[in-house]
């Protein structure tokens, strides 16, 4: 039979050792420590040393002194009561906290980003006397995966550069307008594959076949049957919008309001949103935005429909 080392350490980080983190997370950390040894062991020492561009050091809150310089918490035996004195078989827990960054760096996407790591050392100088050290010391690791973070952004505009513009707006009764609609994907960190935005053509709007892309992304495809539209974008690469242009794609769609429309902005796209699982964390992702109106108009002034 295995015997358990003296002094064992474990770490934990919200309940969890496998958490996937996410932009502007609170990490509660728990540091725990056992006296495995038939002796009290005393005067112990605490260091955890935080590995990570996406920490906001500045949000770091323990019972202990952070050195911003090494970005290392360390907790002498003075700090806690519990480091003074460790009987035979007692457990010890240390809790700290920090926060994570709202976003990802601009200056280029690594794997620094889509990780960040707590390494804990525990030593003290009290060692069983069947044990030849100076010292007993316990060390172990948490590295904690950060979650993808996309972002899918919708224009609408009256008077495209490339698909021209027909009709009043604001819309009128029994006249139909063109409209152009933009989706705009973004993606500063790990890779989202399979990715794509979809959404349903509301009541009343009309697919008019005409689109086109940014770069050499598929084209946005309709589905008549159960009237969707959807951007299969395959793989949408970390760093798009940020050391990548912008995933762009443009449709258009026209409306004929009828007169139980007049004095209301009328809907154009029902539940857009951006999906797909982060290549890193395997967690689903889901962005999904309000629905689409003529109040969403980049050129502003009346947007409802008029008589």
């Amino acid at each position: 039979q295995l015997s358990l080392p003296p002094l064992t350490v474990d770490i934990a980080v919200n309940d969890n050792t496998d958490y996937i983190a996410h932009l502007r997370d609170k990490l509660d950390y728990v540091v725990t420590f056992r006296n495995n040894s038939a002796i009290d062991l005393r005067n112990m020492t605490l260091a955890v040393k935080l590995d990570g561009s996406m920490f906001d050091y500045g949000t770091v809150q323990s019972a202990g002194f952070f050195d911003g310089r090494t970005n290392t918490i360390t907790w002498p035996t003075s700090a806690i009561a519990g480091l003074a004195n460790v009987r035979p078989g007692q457990a010890v827990t240390v809790p700290f906290s920090v926060v994570l960054k709202q976003n990802f760096g601009s200056g280029g996407l690594g794997a620094k980003d889509s990780y960040i790591k707590a390494s804990v050392r525990l030593e003290t100088p009290d060692v069983p006397s069947d044990i030849k050290l100076d010292r007993l010391v316990a060390t172990t690791d948490l590295i904690t995966r950060i979650s993808a973070a996309p972002t899918l952004e919708q224009r609408l505009a009256t008077n495209d550069s490339t698909f021209g513009s027909t009709g009043p707006f604001p819309p009128k009764v029994d006249q139909t307008t063109l409209l152009t609609i933009q989706w705009i994907a973004l993606n500063p960190s790990n890779d989202l594959t399979p990715a794509k935005v979809s959404t349903v053509l509301a009541p009343g709007v009309t697919w008019l076949n005409k689109t086109r892309v940014s770069g050499s992304q598929p084209q946005p495809m309709y589905n008549a049957k159960a009237n969707t539209v959807t951007w299969d974008l395959g793989t949408l690469p970390g760093g798009t919008g940020s050391i990548w242009p912008t995933a762009n794609a443009f449709f258009q769609v026209s409306i004929t309001p009828s007169v139980n429309q007049i004095d209301k902005d009328a809907v154009l796209l029902i539940g857009p949103k951006l999906e797909g699982t982060d290549v890193i964390t395997k967690e689903q992702i889901v962005r999904a935005l309000r629905d689409l109106t003529t109040n969403s108009v980049q050129n502003g002034g009346l947007t409802r429909v008029q008589r």
